[in-house]
């Protein structure tokens, strides 16, 4: 693995890093411009947390509107990711290739894996 590669997981590790509620990734999401992939474990977790830990009632019986705010912020956030369409320019060498290729029965996909996988006993010295 080249140097390149190991400093870049290195640098996506550190910025994917479960630490402190992920605050490393949430500090780069927040100033990213749309569009955007997010992280999905984050953002389903984040919902669970204001679901489960607020009460849909006050305790006087009302509506927790406080709930109903977080639970806003965070559609606002996934809006905003998707408020800008990705501009991808086309590759036609990938289009050909997925325009070509063939549709194999689970069967086929499976002789042609058996095909390609060293037997189990392969590359073992025997005793």
């Amino acid at each position: 693995v080249s140097p390149n590669s190991k400093e870049s997981l290195e640098i996506l590790n550190g910025l994917m890093s479960p630490t402190s509620n992920y605050s490393c990734y949430r500090t780069v999401i927040r100033h990213c411009p749309p569009p955007f992939l997010a992280f999905l474990g984050v953002l389903l977790t984040d919902f669970t947390f204001i679901d489960e830990g607020n009460p849909d009632f006050n305790s006087d019986g009302s509506i927790n509107f406080e709930k109903l705010d977080l639970l806003g912020a965070q559609f606002k956030d996934i809006l905003r990711m998707k408020s800008q369409k990705f501009e991808i320019p086309e590759d036609i060498r990938y289009s050909r290739l997925v325009s070509n290729t063939e549709n194999w029965s689970e069967q086929e996909i499976f002789q042609l894996s058996q095909l390609r996988e060293k037997p189990a006993s392969a590359g073992q010295a025997e005793s």
